[in-house]
């Protein structure tokens, strides 16, 4: 298994732990030059959890990530779509 894989198996098993609708988590995984992105799509009652108050799980979740990555020499980053909060980009 490689080290992003195990990565995002770990951010699966956090993130059933923290919702509701655990079965509704999907990450998607985007390797390229800069390093690897997750971005976590989440059921929309749940999304408030996985950012946590003032954002402070989904920080949580970037360090972790981000220093799991480091061990292993790649960059890691934690997206989280919100689509239809006001923090959503424009379309």
């Amino acid at each position: 298994m490689e080290a992003s894989e195990k990565i995002e198996s770990w951010l699966k098993l956090v993130l059933g732990g923290l919702v509701s609708h655990p079965e509704q988590i999907t990450i998607e995984t985007k390797i390229d030059e800069q390093g690897v992105l997750f971005t976590i799509n989440a059921h929309e009652d749940d999304r408030g959890k996985i950012i946590g108050q003032k954002g402070s799980i989904a920080e949580a979740l970037r360090v972790i990530t981000r220093s799991a990555g480091r061990l292993v020499d790649i960059r890691v980053s934690v997206k989280i779509e919100a689509p239809g909060s006001r923090f959503a980009p424009k379309e």
